[in-house]
């Protein structure tokens, strides 16, 4: 049986951290996030590390 990891594209990432997509977009841009490429199209692994640190950093700025 093969092990799937679930995978989140940078839209739901947006949604899931209350950003603007364009800002995730940036993030996988400056290494801030994970991402793979699938031809045209990103994908972020949920369990990413970075997405739990974007998360306590968007919770920090908004207090």
């Amino acid at each position: 049986m093969v092990a799937t990891k679930e995978v989140m594209t940078p839209e739901q990432v947006a949604d899931y951290l209350q950003l603007d997509k364009d800002t995730v977009y940036r993030y996988i841009r400056e290494g801030k996030l994970i991402a793979s490429r699938l031809g045209r199209n990103y994908r972020i692994p949920k369990e990413n590390e970075d997405v739990a640190k974007a998360v306590e950093e968007v919770r920090r700025r908004t207090g």
